[in-house]
C-alpha cells in the first residue's frame, strides 16, 4: 500500500528517480523525452494492484527513452542492456501481479474502514487514467512512421501498443468485480507484451551481444 497521489501527465518518472517530460510537439515520437509517455502513466500508488500499472508503464516509458537515444546513431547495441532490463520488468509485472493474492489484497481494503480510501482511490484512478494513457500511447504510435530505422520503429510501435492495450483493458476494473478482475491475466495484454519482446530480440540479436571482455584472450606476445 502506498500514497494516494497519482502521476502527472506533465512529469515523467517516479519521485526522485528517472525523470523527463511527458509532453512535446516533435513529429518523431522518439524525439520527445521518453517517447512522450509519462513515467508511471498517471497511475496511483494507493495499493499494490495499482502499483503494478505504474511499474509496467514506467518500464515502457524507459524503453522508449532508450530507443530515442539510439535512434539516428550508429551504435547498434548502446542501449541493449537497459532495454532488456526494462523489458524484463514488463514481463515480471505480468507474472507477479496476475496472482490471486493481489485481488484479495485489493478487496480487503474495501471492508476495512481505515483502508477503504485506498481501495476507492485505486478504482477511481485506474478508471480515469487508463483511457488517458491508452489514447496518448495510440497518438504517439500513429507518429512512428517518421522513425527511419525499421527495427527501432517496430520496437517503438509494439511498446506503444502494449501500453495502449493495458490502458484499454484496465478500465474493466470496477468496485463490483475487484475481487476477480485482473488485467494481467488478460491474454491481449500478455500477447502485446510478448510482441515487445519479439521486437526487442530482433533489434538486439543475442549473437551480436558479445562484448570485448567476453572474448577469449590471447596473451601470447
Amino acid at each position: 500500500m502506498g500514497s494516494e497521489t497519482s502521476g502527472n501527465y506533465g512529469h515523467a518518472g517516479r519521485p526522485g528517480e528517472r525523470g523527463g517530460s511527458g509532453q512535446g510537439g516533435s513529429e518523431n515520437p522518439l524525439h520527445e523525452p521518453y517517447g512522450g509517455l509519462p513515467g508511471g502513466g498517471g497511475y496511483t500508488s494507493a495499493t499494490e494492484y495499482s502499483i503494478s500499472h505504474q511499474r509496467y508503464v514506467e518500464a515502457a516509458h524507459c524503453i522508449l527513452g532508450s530507443l530515442g537515444k539510439q535512434e539516428g546513431t550508429d551504435i547498434v547495441n548502446a542501449e541493449a542492456g537497459h532495454v532488456r532490463e526494462e523489458m524484463n520488468i514488463m514481463e515480471d509485472t505480468i507474472k507477479e501481479y496476475s496472482r490471486d493474492w493481489y485481488n484479495k489484497d485489493l478487496v480487503s481494503h474495501q471492508y476495512e474502514p481505515e483502508y477503504k480510501k485506498y481501495f476507492d482511490e485505486t478504482i477511481k484512478n485506474i478508471q480515469e487514467n487508463s483511457p488517458k494513457i491508452a489514447a496518448l500511447a495510440e497518438e504517439q504510435r500513429s507518429k512512428c512512421d517518421t522513425i527511419q530505422d525499421p527495427a527501432i520503429r517496430q520496437a517503438a510501435v509494439d511498446t506503444y501498443s502494449a501500453v495502449a492495450m493495458l490502458g484499454w483493458k484496465a478500465q474493466g476494473l470496477t468496485k463490483e468485480n475487484a475481487g476477480t478482475f485482473n488485467v494481467w491475466r488478460n491474454t491481449d495484454v500478455q500477447d502485446a507484451t510478448k510482441q515487445v519482446r519479439l521486437s526487442v530480440e530482433k533489434l538486439y540479436p543475442r549473437h551480436s551481444q558479445m562484448s570485448v571482455s567476453s572474448k577469449p584472450m590471447d596473451n601470447r606476445r
